[in-house]
């Protein structure tokens, strides 16, 4: 399935798209982005761009049992285990259990706005590390990114410390 046929199917839902990476920031924009959408009465969509990140090698553990397994499947698996304990560590969030998801290949930021226009997202919403210094100098953020270029309203969410370890 194309990336335009995959964003399509959830076009003119005004829905609110989260930027997942998986890390106690997206958790926490999760959370954020439930709870809003829940109040504003709209989907909410879990966003990931399978894209291997230069400053993260390995980011997609491989083990014995998928070592042959395209990186879209391991995303897709470990989506399905961050939504899954996510729900389980945070089951009075309203809307967490009725989250959507997608997955597409390619670099993160531009897959991000590019869905969030075709699909007509009323909102972006994206957890953030922070940094600070060189490391955000050389890197940069994809939050940052985002906020700087998109055309809709970004909220940029960052977990509290006692959220870290979840």
């Amino acid at each position: 399935m194309s990336f335009k046929t995959k964003v399509n199917k959830f076009a003119d839902k005004n829905a609110v798209l989260v930027g997942i990476d998986f890390s106690a920031d997206s958790k926490a924009a999760l959370i954020w982005a439930c709870r809003y959408a829940h109040r504003m009465k709209v989907p909410v969509v879990a966003f990931h761009a399978v894209h291997e990140p230069a400053e993260a090698p390995g980011f997609y553990q491989r083990d014995e049992s998928n070592q042959l397994s395209p990186l879209k499947e391991i995303a897709s698996t470990m989506m399905d285990d961050f939504l899954k304990t996510l729900h389980g560590r945070k089951p009075k969030v309203r809307g967490i259990g009725k989250v959507r998801t997608l997955l597409v290949k390619g670099l993160p930021a531009e897959r991000i706005l590019t869905a969030a226009e075709k699909m007509n997202a009323s909102l972006l919403v994206m957890g953030s590390r922070g940094r600070t210094g060189l490391s955000n100098l050389v890197m940069g953020s994809i939050a940052e990114q985002v906020a700087k270029r998109s055309m809709i309203p970004v909220t940029i969410v960052k977990a509290r410390g006692d959220d870290q370890g979840e």
